[in-house]
């Protein structure tokens, strides 16, 4: 733990490796100080997952629960960045269907009672809130 050179590495060569064993010694090295920088490689794993690269649908969904249950971890409950972090991308269109139920389900994780509604709002549109 605390192997910044390592950690460097690993961020700055996320797009050419392979994300599951990244996260993997991500979660190995990481510290409470690089929360931040651990969230954004994950979040970069989540929008890049290709099923397509697992050896078949049940491999490429436990991929997105090891991301989904360590964002949990490192963000912590409440985190409202991770969270609206996760609603924008749930909200592209490039983004896979298992990548976007991912999402969902970090934010059903992370989300605070006092955040749901603006989640809420998010997902459906203020229209949605207003017809409430």
């Amino acid at each position: 733990p605390g192997d910044f050179t390592c950690l460097n590495m690993l961020v700055t060569n996320i797009h050419q490796i392979n994300h599951f064993e990244a996260v993997k010694v991500l979660r190995k090295i990481a510290t409470p100080n690089t929360n931040g920088v651990v969230m954004d490689c994950i979040f970069t794993c989540i929008r890049t997952h290709d099923e397509k690269k697992c050896e078949d649908e049940k491999a490429s969904k436990l991929e997105l629960k090891y991301y989904v249950d360590y964002l949990r971890e490192s963000a912590g409950h409440g985190s409202r960045t991770a969270v609206l972090k996760l609603v924008q991308m749930s909200k592209q269109l490039n983004l896979d269907k298992s990548s976007k139920q991912a999402c969902m389900i970090a934010v059903h994780g992370l989300v605070s009672k006092q955040d749901r509604e603006i989640v809420f709002a998010t997902l459906l549109g203020d229209a949605a809130l207003r017809d409430l």
